[in-house]
């Protein structure tokens, strides 16, 4: 599950609002300093302590970072906030954290110091934490907001840190007689982001075409460039080739997700999915492949989630959540029988013994196989108002 929790300034009350299946994001309160829900992660690293808050005027950290040639990172905490010190405690001491900072100018601010406070005013920041991330020149790159799991931190700051140029120089590296994919990709984002989308697609295109380019930044490229043709072209068809060129892609996830909501597959969407599955089925994606399935079974793609259900079997055969899952691709497919086979395998489970709450969880799920009414779980029930791609910008 993706959790993110910011503490906004001037509000009283928690704002919660779903993200679809398994998503959500909470928004907390800043002025009151109520304490905000933990949210799950990795047991925290003891290999670092966070910097500490800087004292320094937030022109001072520019000109430094200016001088530098990096990529300038600016966290806004406070010491009542929980979602910060949660960040700090389990995220940042983590060694790929430190890796990542180490390609930008890192600087930590306590929100309620007086340079604190004049750097919330000058960036208009509204909520902690607050990461800004800004230009040799100033310009703000990206904002991001709430608290990051350690993949999300990480998997931002790679994507901004490259992107520390004056428009004018990187104009220029676009331009340049080598060509320089990296240099092209970034100045096609910054051509979006001004709204001057034909010739962002143009930049973009070429950035994807340069010969001996890497393979994130041809992937990226061409990402970004079908995120551009979403809007006005057929998605399947978008998203499908994205997947079969890319699948295991940096943007490959989100495309998934995104040709998932657009309901049944067509025969180039289970191609897509095929591939995908083939590069995301492995250990260590382990939960992601779980929560994948629900999406499968709410697109209809029933072939490919039992494929993907039958494989986390192979990992714990005898897990009740895997038999379940298995049990609820069984019956939402229309074969009752294989899936209350399944389910009382998962009974039976010795670790259902040992919790309540999962024997009346799979419980519950048993009784709604024995309605043979192809009845979903509550998750699919829920609406999904994830954004897709093309409606992120």
């Amino acid at each position: 599950m993706i959790h993110c929790a910011t503490m906004k300034i001037g509000s009283r009350r928690p704002c919660v609002w779903g993200l679809g299946l398994g998503l959500g994001l909470a928004v907390f309160p800043v002025g009151s300093k109520a304490a905000g829900p933990a949210s799950p992660s990795p047991a925290a690293s003891s290999v670092a302590s966070p910097p500490p808050a800087s004292r320094e005027s937030l022109a001072t950290v520019r000109k430094r970072a200016s001088a530098a040639q990096k990529l300038l990172v600016i966290e806004f905490s406070a010491e009542w906030c929980s979602p910060c010190k949660q960040f700090e405690k389990d995220v940042l001491p983590k060694e790929s954290v430190r890796v990542a900072l180490s390609q930008v100018q890192f600087v930590r601010y306590d929100a309620e110091s007086t340079v604190g406070r004049e750097a919330v005013q000058a960036l208009h920041v509204e909520g902690y934490p607050t990461f800004v991330a800004l230009r040799t020149d100033g310009d703000v790159a990206s904002i991001l907001q709430g608290f990051q799991t350690e993949a999300e931190f990480v998997r931002w700051l790679h994507r901004v840190a490259p992107d520390f140029e004056p428009s004018d120089r990187l104009m220029m590296r676009a331009r340049a007689t080598i060509p320089d994919a990296e240099g092209m990709l970034l100045w096609g984002l910054r051509l979006r982001k001004r709204g001057e989308l034909l010739d962002a697609a143009d930049w973009l295109a070429r950035a994807r075409a340069v010969s001996g380019a890497t393979s994130d930044v041809v992937a990226r490229a061409d990402w970004e460039l079908r995120r551009l043709r979403l809007r006005n072209l057929i998605p399947r068809q978008q998203l499908g080739e994205y997947l079969q060129q890319f699948p295991s892609g940096p943007d490959a996830e989100e495309a998934a997700r995104a040709l998932l909501r657009l309901g049944p597959l067509d025969a180039l969407g289970k191609a897509a999915m095929a591939r995908y599955l083939d590069g995301l089925l492995r250990p260590e994606t382990a939960e992601r492949v779980n929560q994948l399935i629900y999406r499968l079974l709410r697109a209809q793609a029933f072939a490919e989630a039992e494929r993907a259900a039958r494989y986390l079997l192979t990992l714990d055969g005898k897990s009740p959540y895997y038999l379940d899952t298995l049990a609820e691709v069984f019956h939402l497919r229309g074969e009752p029988k294989e899936a209350l086979k399944l389910s009382s395998q998962a009974l039976a489970s010795p670790q259902v013994k040992e919790s309540e709450s999962l024997r009346q969880s799979l419980s519950q799920n048993r009784a709604r196989f024995e309605r043979s009414r192809r009845e979903p779980p509550a998750e699919l029930l829920q609406p999904d108002d994830e954004l897709q791609p093309w409606e992120k910008d």
